[in-house]
């Protein structure tokens, strides 16, 4: 099982004219990300248990490349189990907004600036 990027990083080294066309691996994952999203990726993880490591990869890149909410991220993960027939790993709370909260600042994620704000609100 591999993470978005390595999903977006296998299509781009598969096709040298990508190569040619953004000339970095960096330009091309981010005009992926916000022109193609990621179902394509969701698709390779249907029916499948997701360690904890791809799960907070995900989370990650819905943080990060996605623009969304640390306090969302539980709820982005249920959907996906539901939609996608994925089993998230068995860690207490990893369901609750407050576990991402945490996770994101102690993992010092780049959080969009009109996250920030929320972020420590929501902890406070």
């Amino acid at each position: 099982m591999q993470t978005f990027r390595n999903f977006v990083k296998s299509k781009f080294d598969s096709r040298p004219r990508l190569k040619e066309y953004y000339g970095s691996f960096d330009r091309y994952f981010k005009h992926y990300c916000d022109n193609h999203g990621l179902s394509d990726y969701l698709e390779t993880l249907r029916g499948t248990t997701l360690p904890l490591a791809i799960t907070n990869s995900l989370a990650k890149v819905y943080v990060e490349k996605c623009r969304r909410y640390p306090s969302e991220i539980h709820s982005i993960l249920a959907s996906l189990a539901r939609q996608y027939d994925v089993e998230l790993p068995f860690i207490e709370g990893i369901l609750t907004a407050d576990y991402w909260i945490e996770k994101v600042k102690q993992a010092g994620w780049s959080v969009p600036i009109e996250a920030k704000a929320k972020l420590f609100k929501d902890v406070a």
